[in-house]
């Protein structure tokens, strides 16, 4: 070959390198479609159900203009200020809109951060990226479906929730708005994924910054927004330079149902495309299963304490103790700091709608006459249900994890059986809840007890009222573990959904006027009103033998089944 033919071979690759980087984008596409057939409807259900029923909720409850206005002086509370914000009108619209807005964006961007990262980071860590690129595809092409697929799911979310709305008759172009809103911050949330998909070794280590970016931006509009002044009527805050900082900020002053102001999206799409050229740019930086920030490597020896499954466990389930336990703690002390003086302070805490609706939501007995401070106990309670649920669903996707990726594999191998594996890793998880559970109890009773001048009476009831809500989370575990075990194909799905729909059935379906027996389907219904009410032994029992039963047959199952599926 002459010089003049290695230089034209070497010239034409160079042009066509560019023009081939994207190749392949649309086949990637429809597989990544494919393979989330099913989590995707169950993302955009969740997000309608929960606005949905919260409209039709607060259409039944808002009847006349007396209870919107005292629904909207709630404002004037300062914690409820730094959830939601100040609601941008009176109408049934824009209070529902504002008290979900936290939910429902949440939902929306973790939604956005799992199907961008399911795609990228997950097929590097399980070899899959390294097939792709030894195929005719080109470089940049999973990134672009998998940012397709994210982008994609932001806009399916508009009609599903623009319906949700408009069949509780609210005005079409403020539902279209309202939609929009939330799927602009999930859109963000899928453009932050391409860049921590390149940054990080591992889909645990890309979800958790991902989850970080989203409180790091919550936080400056919830502050700001607790700072800032409500002027007379409770509608509008006059936000300061901090909330401004946040897109949250941007995404509501869009106002839905009161003023509808389209181009506060220009600013949102500027900052995801933005974001996403500098994940498209940090993938040009890396091979194929590699990151852009690399682990450092570990000793060539185990030392004694990594020498069992025990151990090995306990050493894989650290990280997720070291966030879960002070991350919970200090959340739950802030809870009880401000918690009870915000609610306190409520303009409409003697409104009887507003007290018909505190008695739906957190479906108290019927003739209960709660105090403020049982009302914040029983939510303190809903809460640790809550956090205690997705802390099992965050340590139980390990089990998956250490299968598909090839980890239980080679602890098999060394002689280790597989009931004693996962009875190892079942121990580390309920000893990790638990502590999960008292740090939150110790936290909201620190908090209640400083505020009251009296520490010790505050930790006694509020690890009570957390400990109560242990079986729960329990019998989800159990539940969990029998999927694991029997249907390991809906074990994944059911992580990223029992949470969502658990807290929905507790919350929801009875402010929304659903039977009883559709909410008796979550555990957290049998213990969510204490101290109000006792949950009794037989609701507690139960559910303690529900989870030791599913976590047996779970355990016979896995011993029957092939591994590495």
């Amino acid at each position: 070959m002459t010089a003049t033919s290695v230089a034209t071979v070497g010239q034409s690759r160079d042009t066509a390198a560019p023009r081939d980087q994207f190749a392949g984008t649309g086949m990637l596409f429809r597989l990544a479609l494919r393979r989330e057939r099913y989590a995707l409807p169950a993302w955009l259900l969740a997000n309608a159900v929960v606005l949905g029923g919260t409209v039709a909720a607060y259409g039944a409850t808002y009847t006349d203009t007396g209870a919107r206005d005292a629904a909207v002086s709630r404002s004037d509370s300062v914690l409820l200020r730094a959830l939601n914000g100040a609601p941008a009108g009176d109408s049934v619209g824009s209070l529902a809109v504002t008290d979900t807005f936290l939910i429902t964006t949440t939902l929306a961007s973790l939604m956005a951060v799992a199907m961008v990262l399911r795609h990228t980071r997950e097929n590097d860590d399980q070899g899959r990226a390294e097939l792709l690129a030894s195929t005719a595809v080109g470089r940049l092409a999973p990134l672009l479906a998998a940012l397709l697929l994210g982008v994609g799911a932001c806009v399916a979310l508009v009609p599903v929730l623009t319906l949700a709305l408009t069949i509780n008759n609210l005005p079409l172009v403020g539902s279209i708005a309202a939609a929009t809103a939330i799927a602009a911050i999930g859109l963000l949330f899928a453009a932050v994924s391409t860049m921590t998909a390149q940054l990080w070794p591992s889909m645990t280590a890309s979800t958790w910054d991902a989850i970080l970016v989203i409180s790091l931006v919550f936080l400056p509009r919830a502050f700001g927004d607790a700072l800032g002044q409500v002027p007379p009527g409770g509608i509008g805050v006059s936000r300061g330079w901090l909330s401004w900082t946040s897109p949250v900020t941007w995404a509501q002053e869009i106002k839905p149902f009161h003023g509808d102001r389209w181009l506060m999206l220009l600013p949102l799409v500027a900052l995801s495309a933005l974001i996403a050229a500098q994940g498209f740019r940090l993938n040009t930086r890396r091979e194929p299963g590699s990151s852009v920030i690399e682990t450092a490597r570990g000793p060539a020896s185990a030392p004694p304490s990594l020498r069992g499954p025990w151990h090995l466990g306990l050493r894989l389930h650290r990280a997720a103790l070291w966030a879960w336990v002070p991350g919970t703690f200090l959340g739950f002390l802030c809870a009880g700091l401000l918690g009870a003086p915000a609610v306190t302070s409520l303009p409409g805490a003697d409104d009887a709608g507003f007290v018909d609706l505190v008695q739906r939501t957190l479906a108290l007995p019927t003739g209960a006459s709660p105090t403020v401070d049982d009302i914040f106990s029983v939510v303190v309670g809903v809460l640790v249900a809550i956090v205690a649920v997705c802390y099992v669903a965050h340590v139980l996707a390990l089990l998956w994890r250490e299968e598909a990726t090839g980890g239980l594999a080679m602890t098999l191998a060394c002689g280790v059986e597989r009931t004693g594996w996962l009875l190892s890793r079942l121990r580390l998880g309920v000893l990790g809840l638990a502590a999960v559970v008292v740090a939150a109890g110790l936290g909201a009773g620190l908090g209640v007890g400083l505020r009251r001048d009296d520490v010790a009476g505050g930790i006694t009831q509020m690890v009570a009222v957390a400990l109560v809500q242990l079986p729960a989370a329990l019998a989800f575990a159990g539940l969990a573990v029998a999927v694991f075990g029997a249907l390991p194909r809906l074990f994944r799905p059911l992580l990223w959904a029992g949470p969502v729909v658990l807290a929905f059935l507790t919350v929801t379906v009875a402010r929304a006027g659903l039977p009883g027996w559709v909410a008796g389907l979550s555990p957290m219904w049998h213990t969510r009103a204490f101290p109000v009410a006792e949950p009794g032994a037989g609701p507690v029992i139960g559910l303690i033998l529900a989870a030791f039963v599913l976590a047996t047959l779970g355990a016979v199952a896995f011993r029957r089944r092939d591994i590495c599926r």
